[in-house]
């Protein structure tokens, strides 16, 4: 035993060559594939050298990450401009689509659970009639910012805090004129009231 052990530390045995031969066949295998189906090959992020062929996890959620960066809402703070610019274009483009489309169920699913409760999708499309039977169409506000007046605010209605959110978009052929009233659900907040015109 104490011969055989001297000839493998020593490498003068073949089974000893033979057995650092496959060791080494290995590493190399493992290295040259393993390393790209579970990254364990990645180039730390101080390396430089650019490898197209990996993709990364911000490659993979890289929308879940963008979505995750979207400023926290609270009941007390009122929404940065940005943010206050995104939650009134989003219900307003809502509120187009179901226009064009004679539709609210999709609309009175958005809405705050309070209103969801007290009305049905009907009830919209008998107080937008006029907007339905005009085929009026407010698409045009997607690639412009509100001007808000008065600025976005916070007080109480409803014995709640409510967002109120008004201005115009200046679009043609008419400008789009709005009225919103949001309350604070489930960490974002909903609409409770809505009136747009465009005159």
């Amino acid at each position: 035993m104490k011969k055989v052990l001297n000839g493998f530390v020593n490498g003068d045995s073949s089974l000893a060559n033979g057995f650092i031969a496959l060791v080494i066949i290995g590493l190399i295998a493992l290295g040259c594939t393993c390393g790209k189906g579970f990254d364990f090959a990645k180039k730390d992020s101080n390396s430089s050298g650019d490898d197209k062929s990996k993709t990364s996890v911000d490659d993979i959620f890289g929308d879940k990450k963008k979505e995750k960066s979207k400023e926290e809402f609270s009941e007390d703070k009122v929404p940065s401009d940005d943010a206050a610019q995104e939650i009134a274009k989003t219900t307003l483009l809502n509120f187009n689509d179901a226009v064009a489309s004679g539709d609210f169920s999709d609309f009175h699913k958005t809405i705050a659970k309070t209103w969801q409760r007290s009305s049905r999708p009907s009830t919209f499309e008998k107080g937008f009639k006029e907007f339905i039977d005009k085929k009026i169409n407010i698409g045009a506000i997607r690639s412009k910012d509100a001007d808000f007046s008065p600025s976005p605010t916070i007080d109480k209605k409803y014995n709640r805090q409510v967002l109120f959110l008004g201005g115009r978009y200046t679009v043609s052929p008419r400008p789009v004129n709005f009225k919103l009233e949001y309350i604070f659900e489930d960490g974002d907040w909903k609409l409770i009231l809505i009136d747009v015109n465009t005159k």
